[in-house]
């Protein structure tokens, strides 16, 4: 796993909530669960279809834990962004990505355009951008003849309900 630098990333709030654990999010254990679940629903893709896709989805969220553990607040604020559909691409892109991007400017702490990617990534699968999708699952669409709709409807499904989750447990977990 790797190490940020906490005390040099952007602050957005206040608040005082206590910092996550090191271990809050078990990725594997994360994945393992998702795919269990989803892969045992009718309306899902096989388990060897969102094998990939749900790998990066919890590779993302672990990699926003990481860097925003001290600010848990920040990171609830983060990940509700991603699958809230009142925020324009222009304003997520300009009051969101374009802060964190100046972040490493200042800094020079990588873990602002880790948090970045992260961040365009998980809303482009929510938002169900099909060339994302395309560039980053040609193959296992191609491979398992699956409908591309479907396929980004699956995928934005499960982004939008475990972001809500990991939610929940980050506001468990600092209470």
């Amino acid at each position: 796993m790797k190490k940020y630098n906490m005390n040099k990333l952007l602050i957005l709030s206040n608040d005082n909530f206590m910092a996550l654990p090191e271990n809050f999010y078990q990725q594997d254990k994360w994945l393992s669960s998702l795919l269990t679940f989803y892969s045992n629903k009718d309306s899902m893709p096989s388990r060897d279809v969102l094998e990939n896709p749900l790998y990066d989805i919890t590779d993302n969220i672990q990699t926003m834990c990481l860097c925003y553990a001290n600010f848990p607040q920040d990171l609830i604020n983060f990940l509700e962004v991603i699958s809230n559909p009142l925020i324009n691409d222009e304003r997520f892109t300009n009051d969101i990505i374009n802060k964190i991007r100046l972040g490493y400017e200042e800094t020079g702490e990588e873990g602002y355009i880790e948090m970045a990617e992260s961040l365009q990534f998980l809303r482009g699968i929510f938002k169900k951008d099909d060339k994302l999708v395309r560039i980053k699952y040609s193959k296992i669409i191609e491979e398992n003849n699956i409908l591309l709709e479907h396929f980004i409807n699956s995928i934005s499904t499960i982004v939008r309900t475990h972001t809500i989750q990991v939610v929940k447990e980050i506001q468990k977990a600092t209470s």
